[in-house]
C-alpha cells in the first residue's frame, strides 16, 4: 500500500529491482508517494522505499535520514562539510583504502566553461550523496560481525603476506600528503615506527610475553593518535587522505586489499563474507572519491579567471 513521505533534501535513487549503484536518478526535496519493496541487494537487509509507479528507490534508512518528521515543516538542507562527508565512509573501510577493480585510466578532460560550473556542482552533490549512503547497502557492516572483523583486521595487517603491500600503499599516500603538508613528517615517522615495532613483535623469534608487547604497542599507538599535538596532526592527516588520493595509488591498494581479504578469510572462515563486503564497499567508495576529486578539480579550473595575453608592461 502506497504511503507519503516528505524529504527536506535531495536524494539519489537506484533501480529498485537490481540495486545497481552505477544507475541512478536524483530527486529534489518534496513530498512523494512510495511503496515498500524487498531489499534488492541483500534478502535479509532493510526494506527499500520506491517511488509509486516508478522503478527507482533506495534503502529505508536512506529515506528516513532525509525525511521531515511528522508535524514539522520541511527545512532547508544544510551542507555536510566535505572532509566529514568523505571520512564518514572511508574511515571505517579497511584502513581507508582497500581494493580497486575498475579501470583507473583517466579520460581526457576538456576545461569547462563558467557556464558548466552549475552542472558540475550538481554532479558533485550527487556523487557525495552516493558516498554518504554507500554503507546503507551493506547492512551487515553496522553489526556485531563488522566489529569482530575490525578486530581481526587490525592484527591481520601485520601478517607476513599482508604487511609489505600495506607499507607500499601507505608510502604512496604519505608521499603525496607530505608534499602538501611537510609539517606532518614527525607524526608520520612516529606512526610508521610503531607499525614496524608491531610487525617485529608479531614475528621475531624468542620474544617472551608476545601478546603483552603487542598490547603495549597498541596502547602507545592510541596515545599517539589521541593526545596533544600528535592528535591534531592525526586529524589533519585523516582529512587529507581522501582528497589526495590519485589514480597512481590504485595498484598498491589493489595488492593490499587482495592480500588482506585472503589472510582474513583463510584464518577466520566465519568472517569471509564480511571481508568480501568490506572489499566491495571500499572499491565503490574509492571509485566515488576519485570522481569527487575529478569534479572538484574541474570546478576549480572553471572558476579560474582567464589570463589576459598580450598585456604590455603598461597594462594596456
Amino acid at each position: 500500500m502506497a504511503r507519503k513521505i516528505t524529504i527536506h533534501r535531495a536524494l539519489t535513487l537506484f533501480p529498485a529491482q537490481t540495486g545497481k549503484l552505477d544507475e541512478q536518478r536524483r530527486i529534489p526535496s518534496g513530498c512523494y508517494e512510495i511503496d515498500v519493496v524487498p531489499n534488492p541487494i541483500k534478502k535479509t537487509g532493510p526494506a527499500w522505499f520506491k517511488l509509486t509507479g516508478e522503478p527507482w528507490g533506495n534503502a529505508k534508512p536512506c529515506w528516513e535520514s532525509v525525511a521531515v518528521p511528522p508535524g514539522r515543516p520541511g527545512r532547508t538542507a544544510t551542507a555536510t562539510p566535505k572532509s566529514q562527508t568523505l571520512l564518514l565512509v572511508l574511515g571505517g573501510l579497511c584502513l581507508g583504502l582497500m581494493l580497486l577493480t575498475f579501470d583507473f585510466k583517466t579520460p581526457e578532460r576538456k576545461t569547462p566553461t563558467p557556464a558548466d560550473v552549475s552542472a558540475l556542482k550538481m554532479q558533485l552533490d550527487g556523487v557525495i550523496n552516493q558516498l554518504q549512503n554507500l554503507t546503507n547497502h551493506y547492512p551487515q557492516m553496522s553489526g556485531e560481525t563488522q566489529r569482530r572483523y575490525q578486530t581481526v583486521r587490525d592484527d591481520a595487517v601485520y601478517a607476513i603476506e599482508v604487511y609489505p603491500p600495506y607499507r607500499k600503499m601507505q608510502a604512496a599516500q604519505q608521499q603525496e600528503i607530505l608534499r602538501q603538508r611537510p609539517q606532518l613528517e614527525p607524526f608520520l615517522a612516529a606512526l610508521n615506527n610503531l607499525d614496524e615495532q608491531l610487525y617485529r613483535a608479531w614475528h621475531e623469534w624468542g620474544i617472551k610475553n608476545r601478546q603483552d608487547q603487542v598490547a603495549a604497542l597498541k596502547k602507545e599507538r592510541e596515545r599517539l593518535l589521541g593526545t596533544g599535538v600528535m592528535a591534531e596532526q592525526a586529524a589533519a592527516y585523516r582529512a587529507l587522505q581522501a582528497g589526495c588520493f590519485t589514480d597512481e595509488m590504485a595498484p598498491a591498494c589493489l595488492e593490499f586489499g587482495e592480500r588482506l581479504e585472503e589472510a582474513i578469510s583463510d584464518s577466520n572462515p566465519a568472517l569471509a563474507d564480511i571481508a568480501r563486503q568490506n572489499r566491495d564497499c571500499a572499491e565503490r567508495a574509492i571509485k566515488l572519491v576519485l570522481r569527487i576529486n575529478q569534479l572538484r578539480s574541474e570546478i576549480a579550473s572553471a572558476k579560474k579567471p582567464e589570463k589576459k595575453f598580450f598585456q604590455t608592461a603598461l597594462g594596456s
